[in-house]
Parts: C-alpha cells; sequence; structure tokens
C-alpha cells in the first residue's frame, strides 16, 4: 500500500462522508416540519462527521504549515465525534427514561457549551506544544507519545461511555416493548411503538460508530503497547476507510431509511421536475391558456342567475 494509494482511498470516503452530513444538514435546513430534538443532536453530529472528513482529506509535508494544521484539526475533531455521539446516547438514554423536554433540553445545550470548551482546549494545546511527523501514512499525526496517549485514553473512555449507555438503553427498550401487552389502547399501542422504533433508531448512532472505530481502535492499542515497529496495513486501509466516513452511514440511517423524510425529498422532487415538464408541454400550455379564458356558459349561468334576482 502506497502513500498515493491511501491518500485516494481516505479522499474517495471523505468524499462519502462530507456527502452524507451534508444530506443531513439540508435535510433540517428544507423541512422544519421534520425538526425535533433528535435531528437537531444528529444535525450537530453531521457537522462534527464533516469536518474530521475534511481532516483527513488534507495532507502536506512532514512539518510543514498544512501538516501541522491537519494535526491540530484531526485531533479536536477525533475527540469531538466520540464526544457528541457519546452526548447523544446520553439524551436518548434520558427520554426513554421519560425526562421532561425541557429538561432533556436544558441537559443537551449545557453538555454542548462544556464540549465546546473542551474542543477548545484540545485545540489549543495541540496548536501549542504538537509537533508533526507523516511517518509512512498520507495523513500526519502528533510525535508526542504523551499528547498521542491522552488523546486515545480520553477516546477509548467515550467509547466506553457509549457502550454502557447503550446497554442500559437497550435493556429500558426491552422493558418498554413488553409492557406493550398490557395496553389496551390501540391508538395508545401504535403510538408507543412508534416512539420504540424512533429510540431503537437514535440507539443505532453509537453502534456505528463503535463499528467504524474498529480498525483505529486496534491500531491505537497497538501504538499504546509499543508495537509501532509491526506494519499492519490492512489496518491502515480500514482505517482510511472507515474513519472518514461516518457521515454517509448516518445519511442513510437518518435519511433514506425513514419514510417521513423519503416522503417529503420525493415531494421535492416531483414538485420541482413536474412543474418543469407542465410548464414545457405546449399541450398543457394550450390547456391552461383555454380554462383562463371566460366561459360563455359561465357568463349564461352568471346573467341568469342575475335575471332570478
Amino acid at each position: 500500500m502506497t502513500v498515493k494509494a491511501e491518500s485516494v482511498i481516505a479522499i474517495i470516503s471523505g468524499s462519502f462522508g462530507m456527502t452524507g452530513s451534508i444530506g443531513i444538514m439540508l435535510v433540517h435546513l428544507l423541512y422544519p416540519s421534520l425538526r425535533n430534538l433528535f435531528r437537531k443532536l444528529i444535525v450537530i453530529l453531521s457537522i462534527y462527521d464533516f469536518l474530521l472528513s475534511l481532516a483527513y482529506m488534507i495532507n502536506g509535508p512532514q512539518n510543514s504549515v498544512v501538516c501541522r494544521i491537519q494535526v491540530i484539526w484531526e485531533s479536536a475533531m477525533m475527540i469531538a465525534t466520540p464526544c457528541w455521539t457519546t452526548v447523544v446516547s446520553l439524551v436518548t438514554y434520558l427520554k426513554i427514561r421519560n425526562y421532561q423536554d425541557s429538561q432533556v433540553d436544558k441537559i443537551q445545550k449545557i453538555l454542548h457549551f462544556v464540549t465546546a470548551i473542551f474542543y477548545l482546549v484540545i485545540f489549543i494545546i495541540w496548536s501549542i506544544y504538537a509537533e508533526t511527523d507523516t511517518k509512512d501514512t498520507h495523513w500526519c499525526f502528533t510525535k508526542q507519545r504523551s499528547l498521542l496517549m491522552t488523546l486515545y485514553l480520553i477516546w477509548w473512555f467515550f467509547l466506553l461511555v457509549m457502550i454502557i449507555l447503550y446497554i442500559l438503553s437497550t435493556i429500558k427498550i426491552r422493558k418498554a416493548y413488553k409492557s406493550l401487552a398490557s395496553v389496551n389502547s390501540v391508538l395508545e399501542k401504535l403510538r408507543r411503538k412508534e416512539k420504540i422504533k424512533v429510540q431503537l433508531r437514535m440507539t443505532l448512532i453509537p453502534i456505528i460508530y463503535i463499528l467504524i472505530a474498529i480498525p483505529s481502535s486496534v491500531k491505537r492499542a497497538k501504538e499504546v503497547f509499543f508495537l509501532n515497529n509491526t506494519d499492519f496495513i490492512t489496518l491502515d486501509i480500514f482505517q482510511a476507510i472507515f474513519d472518514p466516513s461516518q457521515g454517509i452511514f448516518d445519511c442513510i440511517l437518518f435519511v433514506f431509511m425513514v419514510k417521513d423524510v423519503r416522503t417529503k425529498i420525493k415531494d421535492s422532487f416531483k414538485k420541482i421536475f413536474c412543474n418543469k415538464k407542465y410548464s414545457e408541454d405546449p399541450t398543457t400550455l394550450l390547456l391552461s391558456s383555454m380554462n383562463s379564458q371566460p366561459s360563455l356558459h359561465s357568463d349564461q349561468e352568471d346573467n341568469f342567475q342575475s335575471s332570478d334576482n
């Protein structure tokens, strides 16, 4: 695996990830009726996914300005993405526990503020202390082992919290699903089923991230245990494929697999292309012009009605 080939792989997967993130953001902007707390959390996550994908697509020679920018940017986004995925998992768990919307909204705003400060601290520390290297990969990384290990420990901490929250959430969802048997009202049962369906979809976010992060986890464990001399080309390939591509997986889950979103998109395309088709069709133009002309029959009816009066 050459550096050039690895760079091409990262650029392709990063492009898919950025496209998926843009798709999520566009749905949120274009369809206000679909906006809710969960969608807002997904949009914020898609912004971090977009920036992480972009960081993987930037490369430059060792100790260059571009290389240094990539290290600082990627380090901050490497923590931002799992951190906000953990926030999404926590909010999902609180909603499953039937916390009030106002309470959950307040908690997520506080977490948003705290995490933003956290990213800023990482950004400042890496800007001051980080030294860069490219080694045999296409992207740059931090030379200092202390900074690198700190980053990895924070990253693994978020992964552990995600797993714990996922387990707790699935336990509560199973209990909620079993309780449906005691619900007599059909409408109430359907409402609860839909609620459980949304909650299950939200619990998939940390699972997607954990699965995508498996190659990175193994590679970072290798670096922690001083196995840097071992060349794991397969891990480098999978890291270049999966790390920048979370945005496209989230887009599939929350755009293409959601019926309401698909319906909105289909309706939008119908309005655009059908209106264009009708406007260019001469027969349609002729019929519309004939309909716009006053009808003799309707005039006669009006005169008849007026004479009766």
